[in-house]
């Protein structure tokens, strides 16, 4: 793997966990010295462009099989995250008091675990598309990118961008023309989505 693709991905974490940082920092302390500028929401745009560069940099003039090509993703995600899914899940039926942005629901849960987009029930506006684990939104997204690129991979390498292409974009219009207001219209139909494509098509110019 590229080295300077790994600074790039730490550069990504930290941004990412410095937005989230000065999101909470208020709640705790109320002084005037730790009103810092809220940034770092690109880490998170960092993350997806660096997801497709590496779903391409790996499997580019390789034979990978679609079971090979879903365990890899698999091991890499599953385990740790279900691993704090339920966690959080047990703290929400147990001590429901303890937390603020959680709340037990089943359906949520099972919804979470499968990385299916659902609205999130502690959110009484209705406005928040998250799992369980909130953050774990983002891998909502890679999972639905995982699906789509492993799918391309039966076809021939020079047509697999094109066709990456195609199928997101017929996904993003179909969310937005059909059902905008629903989960699913918002959650496919948001543009992030092409932040995945944008990596992919770097890296094939790489």
């Amino acid at each position: 793997m590229l080295i300077q693709l790994q600074y790039l991905r730490a550069i990504a974490a930290l941004l990412v966990v410095y937005f989230h940082t000065i999101l909470q920092l208020p709640k705790l302390y109320s002084s005037p010295a730790l009103q810092l500028p809220i940034l770092g929401e690109t880490g998170v745009d960092l993350f997806f462009v660096t997801s497709g560069f590496v779903m391409w940099f790996t499997t580019a003039g390789k034979q990978t099989s679609l079971r090979e090509f879903y365990r890899r993703r698999i091991e890499r995600i599953v385990p740790l995250y279900w691993l704090f899914t339920l966690l959080a899940a047990a703290v929400a039926f147990l001590l429901p008091s303890y937390l603020k942005s959680t709340t037990f629901d089943l359906p949520h849960l099972l919804a979470s675990l499968f990385f299916v987009p659902w609205m999130n029930p502690a959110d009484l506006t209705g406005a928040m598309i998250a799992p369980v684990v909130i953050p774990g939104w983002t891998l909502n997204y890679e999972m639905y990118f995982y699906i789509v690129f492993g799918g391309l991979l039966f076809v021939p390498q020079g047509a697999r961008p094109a066709l990456l292409m195609i199928v997101l974009l017929a996904m993003f219009v179909a969310a937005n023309a059909l059902a905008p207001q629903s989960v699913a219209g918002r959650f496919y139909g948001n543009s992030i989505v092409f932040e995945f494509l944008m990596g992919v098509l770097i890296a094939k110019l790489y």
